[in-house]
């Protein structure tokens, strides 16, 4: 999904940066015969630290704003919403005086909402696989909890964060038999948002690489 004043940005660009090269948006764009940058094989860096991740896109999108007077970088779902690139970005534009225009989307959260019928006004908690699972002062599993975004995500050290180490983590907290839910698009070419729930336990067995872009959802649980 993609806002009508982020269309029109992406098609008054010839050059466009982008996250997510599957992302049926950036197929469009070579359609369009757009000039296409990836920049996803940054997080691919083994050993890389998230922070210098988000430290080297920001200078990227500067430099190329320097040389050329504009930079345009496509990003999935909101960049407000996990996407720490932004903050970066703001902050370096600025030290540089570079003006900076953020064009707001729809995030992947506002898509669960819609698919599992959720009412965030009633308490949920939003983290990303790499943090907050490894000590209950992150993790409260009496809120209703979405792991965002877990199957094609790399730990600070370099560990691919999967349904199976990510099921092993979450059995600290939950019990096997805590009924869970995947989110996820079915692909190109019609990127049709699914759902199933599996039992903790059947996570890792349930969860298969054609799941893009998957989320997890873990309904509250009260020891």
């Amino acid at each position: 999904m993609i806002t009508q004043e982020a269309m029109l940005i992406l098609q008054e660009s010839k050059k466009i940066f982008v996250r997510m090269p599957v992302h049926p948006v950036v197929q469009w764009l070579y359609q369009q015969n757009k000039e296409v940058r990836s920049l996803d094989f940054i997080y691919r860096i083994r050993g890389i630290a998230y922070d210098r991740v988000y430290s080297i896109l920001a200078k990227t999108l500067v430099q190329e704003a320097q040389i050329h007077g504009k930079a345009v970088l496509a990003l999935p779902g909101n960049p407000l919403v996990f996407e720490q690139t932004t903050e970066k970005l703001r902050n370096l534009a600025s030290l540089h005086d570079i003006p900076l225009r953020i064009i707001l989307g729809i995030s992947f959260v506002d898509l669960i909402y819609s698919q599992l019928s959720i009412d965030p006004s009633q308490g949920i908690q939003i983290l990303p696989p790499s943090l907050g699972l490894g000590n209950s002062s992150s993790l409260n599993t009496k809120l209703a909890t979405i792991v965002a975004q877990f199957g094609q995500t790399f730990s600070p050290t370099g560990e691919e964060i999967n349904a199976s180490n990510l099921t092993s983590r979450l059995k600290r907290w939950y019990p096997e038999s805590h009924q869970v839910t995947i989110i996820w698009t079915d692909g190109l070419p019609n990127y049709k948002t699914r759902d199933l729930s599996v039992n903790l336990s059947d996570l890792d067995r349930a969860f298969k690489p054609e799941m893009v872009f998957s989320s997890l959802y873990l309904p509250p649980y009260s020891p």
